[in-house]
C-alpha cells in the first residue's frame, strides 16, 4: 500500500494547481499516516473512493483502480496541453513541486498501465501525446532547475560583495566661514593689530573611510583645510576583544594608532554637531590638537557605565614624535544616572621632558678711570676723575634637563531638559600645568602652575530644523597671575536647510582678556555641508 501511496504522491505533485473540491473519504482517519496525501488526492477529484463515498485503504488496489487513476492524471496534463496550445508560444511551466524524477515515475505509470487504460476506452495517440508532454516537462523541469543553481551561485557571489562594501563607509563634511571683528584674532587669546575688514576662509574639509570588520574596526580621516595641507586626523584599528555582551554593555575594545584623547565629553563631542564655532579656552589650551597616538582600552562595566583608559606620547598631534622617556596616561569613567542625566570624571597624568635656559661664557672686563670736563676748561680738576670697577669673568652655565610634570582632573555633565533643552558643562583643573617658556623659569614653583578652567551651555530645539545656543566658559592659566584670565560669552543660532547643509551664526564677546590682548566681539557665519 505505500508504495502506492508514493505513486499517488507523485501524481499529487504532478496535478498541483488543480483544484476540484472532492470530499474526503470517511473512513480514512485523521491519525493515518497517509491522510495528508488522500485528502488533497480527493479533494484533487483524483481518488473518487466507493459508490459509499469510502476509500478502503487497506484492501489492496486492482491494476483497473491504479489505471483509472493514472487515467485521470492523463486528463489533466491534456488540459495543459490544450492550455499551452491556446496560448500558442507562452509555455506553461511545470509545478514547483515537479522534478524529472516524478515525471519519469509518471512515464512509467503509463507504460504500466497502457493496456488496461485502451480496454477502459483511453485513445492511445491521446496517451502518446501525453507522454510526449511529459518528456517536454521533464525538460523543462531539468533547464529550470540548472538556470536556478546558476542564479543561485552569481546571487551568492553578487550578496558577498553586497555585504563587504556595506561595511566600508565614506563620511565627512566642509565647513567654510566669514569672520568679522574690527582687528584680527578669532580669539581673545591674539593680539590687536591693525583694523580688518573681515575674512573668509576654510575652517574644516574632513573626509573619513570607516570599515566595520568582524573582529575589529579600522578608522582614517583626513583634513584638508589646515594651511593649505592635508592633515592626518584619525588613524587607528579598533580590535573587539570576545564576543558582544548580550547585556548592552560596550563590548571590550582595544585601540591602537591616532584617536582623541579620551578625557571629558567636550573633546570628542564632533566638530560636525558642535553648536558653537569653536571649543572652550580650557580645552584648547590643555588639550592642543584634541588627538594623541598611543593605545586605548574600552570596558563596559553595566549598560549604563563604561570606562577607558589609554598610554599616549603626550602632547598631542601638534607637536613632534616625543624622544623623551616619558608617557602619559588616562583614565575615564562615564554613564548615566537617568535616562537624560550623564555624568563622567577624567584622569590625565603625565609628563615632558624640558631644559633650563643656558647662560654663555662672559670675558673678565678690567676696571677704568673716567674724566668728566665738568667746567670746560680743558683739565683735569677736583671731582672730575671718578673709577669704575670691573668684572669678573662669567664661565658658561649649560642648559640642564628636567621633569616638567603635567597632570589634568576632570568632570563634565550633559543633562536634558524638557524635551527640547540640554545642558552641557564641563570643569578642568591642571595642579601641574608648564608654562609656555620653561626654559626661562627653571624654578620648579614658577615652572608648574595650577590652571583651571570651566564652561557651561544650553541649546534649545527650534522644531526639527533650528535651534539657539548660549555658551559662558573662562581659563586661567595661572592662579598666581591675575592679568591673564580668559573669559567668553556666546550666542550661537543653528538652521538646517535640506538634509546636509546646516548655517550657523555666531556673536561672541570677551568680558576678560589677558593685558595687550584682542577683546572685540566677534561674528561668525558657517555654511556646513555633511555628506
Amino acid at each position: 500500500m505505500k508504495t502506492r501511496m508514493h505513486w499517488a504522491a507523485v501524481i499529487l505533485a504532478a496535478s498541483t494547481g488543480l483544484t476540484y473540491g472532492q470530499g474526503m473519504p470517511p473512513d480514512v482517519s485523521p491519525d493515518h499516516w497517509a491522510h495528508e496525501s488522500v485528502e488533497e488526492l480527493a479533494n484533487k477529484g483524483l481518488l473518487l473512493g466507493y459508490p459509499d463515498g469510502n476509500f478502503l485503504g487497506n484492501r489492496t488496489m486492482t491494476r483497473y483502480e491504479m489505471a483509472s487513476l493514472t487515467q485521470r492524471l492523463l486528463r489533466r496534463l491534456e488540459q495543459r496541453i490544450d492550455t499551452r496550445t491556446k496560448e500558442e508560444a507562452v509555455a506553461v511551466p511545470p509545478p514547483p513541486a515537479v522534478t524529472p524524477k516524478d515525471l519519469a515515475e509518471i512515464r512509467r505509470l503509463v507504460e504500466e498501465f497502457k493496456v488496461e487504460m485502451t480496454v477502459m476506452g483511453e485513445n492511445m495517440e491521446k496517451i502518446q501525446l501525453v507522454l510526449a508532454e511529459v518528456e517536454r516537462l521533464k525538460g523543462a523541469v531539468e533547464e529550470l532547475r540548472t538556470r536556478n543553481e546558476a542564479t543561485a551561485k552569481t546571487l551568492g557571489t553578487v550578496e558577498k560583495d553586497v555585504a563587504a562594501l556595506k561595511r566600508l563607509k565614506f563620511s565627512g563634511y566642509i565647513q567654510s566661514r566669514y569672520e568679522s571683528e574690527e582687528r584680527p584674532g578669532a580669539t581673545a587669546g591674539q593680539a590687536a593689530n591693525a583694523p580688518s575688514n573681515g575674512k573668509f576662509y576654510v575652517r574644516r574639509g574632513r573626509l573619513k573611510a570607516t570599515y566595520t570588520g568582524t573582529e575589529a574596526d579600522y578608522l582614517l580621516q583626513v583634513d584638508a583645510a589646515q594651511q593649505n595641507l592635508v592633515e592626518l586626523k584619525d588613524a587607528y584599528i579598533a580590535w573587539k576583544l570576545g564576543s558582544k555582551p548580550a547585556s548592552g554593555r560596550v563590548q571590550p575594545t582595544l585601540w591602537f594608532g591616532q584617536f582623541n584623547i579620551p578625557f571629558g565629553h567636550e573633546i570628542e563631542y564632533s566638530s560636525s554637531a558642535r553648536e558653537f564655532p569653536e571649543r572652550s579656552f580650557a580645552e584648547n589650551a590643555l588639550f592642543p590638537g584634541e588627538r594623541d597616538r598611543g593605545i586605548k582600552f574600552v570596558y563596559g562595566l553595566s549598560p549604563r557605565w563604561a570606562f577607558d583608559a589609554s598610554i599616549l606620547n603626550g602632547g598631542g598631534i601638534n607637536q613632534p614624535f616625543r624622544d623623551d622617556p616619558y608617557k602619559d596616561v588616562t583614565a575615564r569613567i562615564r554613564g548615566s544616572l537617568a535616562r537624560n542625566w550623564n555624568l563622567g570624571a577624567s584622569g590625565y597624568w603625565g609628563a615632558t621632558q624640558r631644559t633650563t635656559g643656558a647662560i654663555a661664557a662672559r670675558p673678565a672686563v678690567p676696571g677704568s678711570v673716567n674724566w668728566t670736563d665738568t667746567n670746560g676748561n680743558g683739565q683735569v680738576d677736583a671731582g672730575e676723575l671718578a673709577g669704575a670697577p670691573g668684572t669678573p669673568a662669567v664661565a658658561a652655565v649649560p642648559g640642564q634637563a628636567f621633569k616638567a610634570d603635567r597632570t589634568r582632573f576632570g568632570v563634565d555633565t550633559q543633562l536634558g531638559i524638557g524635551g527640547n533643552g540640554q545642558f552641557r558643562g564641563e570643569a578642568y583643573w591642571a595642579p601641574d600645568h608648564p608654562v609656555n617658556n620653561p626654559a626661562t623659569n627653571p624654578i620648579p614653583a614658577v615652572r608648574d602652575v595650577k590652571a583651571f578652567g570651566w564652561y557651561a551651555l544650553y541649546v534649545h530645539s527650534l522644531g526639527a530644523r533650528d535651534n539657539l545656543g548660549v555658551r559662558y566658559d573662562a581659563f586661567d592659566p595661572n592662579d598666581n597671575n591675575a592679568d591673564d584670565e580668559n573669559s567668553r560669552w556666546n550666542l550661537a543660532w543653528n538652521h538646517l536647510v535640506g538634509t546636509h547643509l546646516r548655517l550657523t551664526f555666531s556673536y561672541e564677546w570677551f568680558p576678560k582678556v589677558p593685558a595687550g590682548r584682542n577683546d572685540d566681539p566677534l561674528f561668525t557665519f558657517q555654511a556646513q555641508h555633511k555628506f
